[in-house]
């Protein structure tokens, strides 16, 4: 009989750069997958928001992560309309 898959942690990774991300997660034994943009008024742009699987979460070693950056605030393109007394 095997000895089971060894688990880690995957590392907090938020508010981090995606370079900076990347290297923790290989660094802990994960491959780092896809990386998706998300819109985020709490982080800022360039920054990792989140992961998945989740930061905190344990899964065996070389288990593929994916990351969600931040491409900042969703703009309001809503044009206001003055008017002008003429």
């Amino acid at each position: 009989m095997g000895r089971p898959p060894a688990t880690v942690k995957i590392p907090n990774v938020a508010n981090d750069t995606r370079e900076t991300a990347v290297q923790k997660l290989q660094d802990a034994g994960f491959v780092v997958g896809e990386t998706f943009e998300k819109n985020s008024d709490k982080v800022d742009e360039g920054k990792i928001i989140e992961t998945d699987p989740e930061i905190g979460m344990s899964e065996e070693k070389g288990a593929t992560v994916n990351l969600y950056v931040s491409i900042g605030a969703k703009k309001n393109h809503s044009r206001r309309l003055y008017r002008q007394n003429i």
